[in-house]
């Protein structure tokens, strides 16, 4: 059966579908907008769980992913229980790609999955991300209402890896790696309060402190310059600055606390086996 809705419609129809044995029997995502959806849409996977507990946010390439029969992607189900959907315009599903595991690929022109501007209403945070992207890409980033205030991953001239927080007086934390992005890694990013550290893989390559940097930072409002209202991933939140993503997110998973080593090394465990890294 073909569909020609908009993305309205399409959600509502994936939630009732059931594709080689698998029902969508969690409600719809309530980020969408009126975009013209063509195709059959289609809803994989069901949920698992991760070696710590408490992820704020936890997207799997392989799990409740919502396409249309061109491998087109519009929602992507948070697996942490917080809901912090991701909705989509089209960047592809991929499947095979990584020790036989799908990825989201994203061709750098589309706009941002966007999520939840409450995601990162955070103090401290720790992020990983497996995936590879090309250079001068932004990977995951949310500004808040005041333009300085910021938490921005991206990639580098270089095709390494930097993270930046800054707060509302510009006073900004940046961890600047040398692991090669255009390769899958399983990167790492740790916020513990003036501190920020960069892991790839399970080493620690950057760490940067700023005693300056205002702890009770968080990224929650928007700044009026950007079009983006929440946290963007696989773009800049002001999509018009040409900043997207070229390159494919396998798994992300966000924790709001800064995790001890031995938590950190638990989850790049996890991720190492499941990926052949």
């Amino acid at each position: 059966m073909e569909y020609n809705m908009n993305r309205r419609d399409f959600l509502k129809a994936a939630s009732a579908i059931t594709t080689g044995g698998i029902v969508a029997t969690t409600p719809a995502c309530r980020w969408f907008d009126e975009t013209p959806v063509t195709g059959s849409p289609i809803w994989t996977g069901h949920g698992q769980s991760l070696p710590v507990s408490g992820a704020r946010l936890w997207l799997r390439a392989d799990l409740d992913v919502v396409k249309d029969s061109l491998n087109n992607v519009y929602l992507w189900k948070d697996q942490s229980g917080n809901e912090f959907h991701g909705s989509l315009n089209g960047p592809a599903y991929v499947s095979n790609i990584l020790n036989g595991h799908p990825v989201i690929r994203f061709n750098g022109t589309i706009v941002p999955m966007t999520l939840n501007d409450n995601l990162l209403n955070l103090t401290e945070l720790t992020i990983f991300i497996l995936s590879k992207a090309s250079a001068n890409s932004v990977i995951f980033n949310d500004y808040g209402n005041s333009p300085a205030r910021f938490f921005y991953i991206n990639t580098t001239a270089a095709n390494t890896y930097s993270f930046i927080v800054r707060d509302t007086a510009n006073n900004a934390i940046t961890a600047t790696g040398t692991a090669n992005s255009s390769v899958f890694n399983v990167i790492c990013g740790r916020l513990r309060g003036q501190t920020f550290d960069l892991y790839y893989n399970g080493t620690l390559d950057a760490t940067n402190t700023n005693t300056l940097y205002d702890i009770t930072t968080n990224w929650t409002g928007e700044a009026t310059a950007n079009t983006v209202n929440g946290v963007a991933v696989g773009s800049h939140d002001n999509p018009t600055l040409g900043l997207g993503l070229t390159g494919d997110i396998a798994e992300l998973i966000v924790y709001p606390s800064a995790l001890i080593d031995s938590q950190r090394l638990m989850v790049e465990s996890y991720l190492k086996s499941r990926y052949g890294l």
